[in-house]
């Protein structure tokens, strides 16, 4: 008797605790329905939101494939008075948009500073300083009198710019000089027009200008001595990578060349006119038209609608990969930016190294820009 009622109590128990069971996974299933359905009305909500913004122009794909840069940009600012040059900062998602100084062109970072020519002259002034605060901004170059400069690279702390020397006793028209980022050392290099002046670890380069029409590649020590010539009369444009000097050679229609910093194994990469316009100060850096990154060499196509092309250092695979009318390029730690000054497409975009557009970062006719 006794067993018969134990059996019975639990097959009882056992009842019941089915039934809570089953009462806790029917209010598991309606707690599932309810998260789904209010999940489904935020994304649609977010949709709404990254469409609006690919409308806006200033959007197109997530934050998390964005480079985390800083945008530093010299533009030019229309007013009812005129214009003038205005040098911003911009993140690379297109926030934290704001103006730093004005009349500044040229511009380039090292070390916390901005650094760019405003009057004639090299100032370097801190990356969050704001315009109205002169205590911040420092002119390196000095006077204007004898010292006109209109091109200039930074190294290391050291500022290598072209020094205007006409109004001077002597009647040299203008010189390669030297002078440490704090305005002192003043040292001169060089007694020739520089078109173009790089540097890096291996030293100075120089496209220095005798004449009007006769270039050539000069390379100095960081001192400016030791001088070694090479590539006379036939470097219109170069840059600096690894190795080599890559330029576009005047004597062969501007074909894009390179050779060794030491002047040997000089070989043509691309059969394709690279007659880039270099008569200007914006193109301090050397990578506005082309650059070299790993094994390619990323260009300016000036023969069909200024599209970028990359082709591999040995002039294999060449190919398109940004199909835009483009003013000027900077590429930083994989990521392309464009500038484009024409039409209804101009403003600055960020891409990845396959030409895949991340975000148009804002609308304005960009002068130069640096990325950090």
């Amino acid at each position: 008797m006794d067993d018969f009622d134990n059996k019975n109590i639990f097959s009882f128990s056992n009842l019941k605790n089915k039934k809570v069971l089953w009462g806790i996974i029917v209010v598991l299933i309606i707690l599932v329905i309810i998260f789904s359905i209010f999940s489904t009305e935020d994304n649609k909500s977010s949709d709404v939101d990254k469409s609006q913004n690919n409308v806006n122009g200033l959007n197109t794909s997530t934050e998390n494939n964005l480079p985390q840069s800083t945008i530093y940009y010299s533009y030019t600012n229309f007013t009812t008075e005129g214009m003038n040059s205005v040098t911003g900062a911009i993140q690379s998602d297109g926030k934290n948009a704001r103006n730093i100084v004005g009349d500044i062109g040229s511009i380039q970072y090292f070390d916390g500073y901005i650094y760019g020519i405003k009057d004639s002259s090299v100032y370097k002034f801190k990356s969050d300083f704001k315009d109205g605060e002169s205590n911040s901004y420092i002119n390196i170059t000095g006077s204007t009198t004898d010292n006109f400069v209109n091109k200039y690279n930074m190294y290391n702390g050291k500022v290598y710019y072209s020094k205007d020397n006409s109004n001077a006793s002597d009647d040299v028209f203008a010189k390669l000089a030297s002078i440490n980022s704090d305005g002192t050392n003043l040292n001169i290099i060089n007694e020739y027009i520089p078109s173009q002046i790089l540097a890096d670890k291996d030293g100075l380069f120089e496209v220095s200008m005798d004449a009007i029409t006769e270039r050539k590649i000069l390379k100095f020590d960081l001192d400016g001595k030791n001088k070694i010539t090479f590539e006379s009369g036939s470097a219109a444009y170069i840059n600096i990578a690894g190795d080599y000097i890559y330029y576009t050679n005047i004597e062969d229609n501007f074909n894009l060349y390179r050779i060794k910093k030491d002047g040997t194994s000089k070989n043509k990469i691309l059969d394709n006119s690279l007659n880039y316009n270099t008569n200007t100060s914006y193109q301090s850096n050397g990578k506005t038209f082309f650059d070299v990154i790993d094994d390619y060499v990323y260009y300016i196509n000036i023969n069909d609608g200024n599209k970028l092309y990359k082709v591999k250092t040995d002039g294999t695979d060449n190919k398109i990969i940004i199909d835009k009318n483009i003013s000027k390029i900077f590429i930083n730690k994989g990521y392309i930016y464009i500038v484009i000054n024409y039409g209804t497409d101009s403003g600055v975009y960020v891409y990845d190294n396959n030409g895949k557009e991340l975000n148009k970062i804002f609308d304005k006719y960009v002068e130069s820009i640096w990325v950090e």
